[in-house]
């Protein structure tokens, strides 16, 4: 319960943070209004119609976005509005599990690998699938949990210094700091909590 609980304010203190950059950045907007005003030659009335767009324009929206949440879950909003039944999502479920593996870009081997590495995990989360039943040729394979072989691949292929790289270029992979970015977001997906209804 507390682990549960410490969670939760955790989730909020996170969201009740970016709420309040949002806050800010609308409140800075004045201040940003007077240089404007002046670089533009922009009359107040001007600004002020702007500013009132802006406004009910963010306000409709939230509300819009607030019933979404609602209605489909805060998970699926945040991969675009994609339920686990959506057609692309089953798509991309049922294609990487008739390519399944993490050791290499199917069809294409190295070439990118890890920008794979990272779509493959995305589509899988939303699927909200725990485990994978691999295919090959029609035939099914034994249950795998996908989480443990995408970590184990990715931990498997970093580099002493913490990075990753990939050694076929293609896509710029060759750039560690590209990897790496590709890399974490990979582990990020696969170690997000299982809800219950996973």
């Amino acid at each position: 319960m507390i682990d549960g609980a410490r969670r939760d304010m955790s989730v909020m203190a996170v969201i009740g943070v970016a709420h309040a950059c949002s806050h800010f950045l609308q409140l800075a907007m004045p201040a940003v209004f007077l240089a404007i005003r002046q670089d533009w030659d922009i009359s107040f009335t001007s600004l002020g119609m702007a500013a009132t767009v802006f406004y009910v324009t963010s306000g409709i929206c939230q509300t819009l976005a607030g019933f979404a949440v609602d209605r489909f879950g805060a998970r699926r909003m945040l991969y675009a509005g994609l339920a686990p039944n959506d057609p692309r999502v089953t798509a991309a479920f049922d294609w990487i599990r008739s390519h399944y593996g993490f050791a290499e870009n199917p069809g294409l081997g190295a070439q990118g690998l890890y920008y794979y590495l990272h779509a493959a995990s995305r589509a899988l989360m939303a699927s909200g699938a725990v485990s994978i039943v691999p295919t090959e040729k029609g035939v099914p394979a034994a249950p795998r949990n996908w989480r443990n072989d995408l970590v184990d691949a990715v931990i498997g292929a970093q580099r002493p210094d913490g990075s990753w790289v990939n050694g076929a270029d293609r896509w710029q992979e060759g750039q560690p700091d590209l990897v790496t970015v590709y890399a974490v977001l990979a582990l990020e997906e696969a170690i997000k909590p299982v809800t219950q209804s996973q």
